[in-house]
């Protein structure tokens, strides 16, 4: 392994993770005082595919003891040295982020995310990290949804599990696939010709 070429991608959540690797910090302080607010908002809102109800999510978060414990620890820095470049594919959680932390970000960050996401509005997430990062690029793919990204979908899938395998009409979710291989690729590349160039 090269450690002066690591790098990081994520989808979603994942796509948080790949931003948190870089620098980006949330907030637990925002948390409650965003979800506080609105539990059903877009930032705090739980995902379809979630196995418990918004208020079992709220009564751990207030007694199981792991996450209590969790919680002291939501503010600090997991940003990993090693890293030296992100990918961020349909990012969420941008409401949670102080914007005072964001020069902690100083590797190039490129994210991705549909015009179309229903779960990570680009406005509301892609975007703000995008504007909160100085050496961050922004792709919005037109029609694209947030499951757009997961893996085309076998007869079985579409029969049981219909709002992760269904594309907007002209989406071809392989092409869609492909196209975001591309582009992560071009940008690993030049994100390490860059730290060379730097190095020398």
């Amino acid at each position: 392994i090269d450690t002066q070429k690591i790098a990081v991608a994520g989808f979603s959540i994942g796509a948080y993770t790949a931003l948190a690797n870089a620098g980006i910090r949330l907030s637990y302080a925002q948390f409650e005082a965003v979800c506080g607010v609105n539990a059903m908002g877009s930032a705090c809102r739980l995902p379809p595919e979630a196995e418990y109800t918004q208020n079992q999510f709220s009564a751990m978060l207030a007694n199981n003891p792991r996450i209590r414990q969790e919680r002291a620890a939501f503010d600090v820095s997991h940003k990993d040295p090693r890293i030296k470049a992100a990918l961020s594919i349909a990012p969420v959680l941008a409401a949670l982020m102080p914007q005072t932390n964001v020069a902690e970000v100083d590797i190039p960050v490129h994210i991705v995310v549909g015009s179309a996401d229903d779960q990570a509005a680009s406005a509301a997430n892609a975007r703000v990290f995008a504007r909160a990062m100085p050496k961050s690029s922004l792709e919005e793919l037109p029609g694209v949804t947030h499951y757009t990204f997961l893996a085309p979908c076998s007869e079985r899938g579409f029969l049981y599990a219909r709002q992760y395998c269904q594309d907007p009409a002209g989406i071809n979710r392989s092409a869609i696939h492909q196209h975001v291989l591309t582009t992560a690729n071009s940008f690993f590349n030049a994100a390490f010709a860059r730290a060379q160039l730097v190095a020398k």
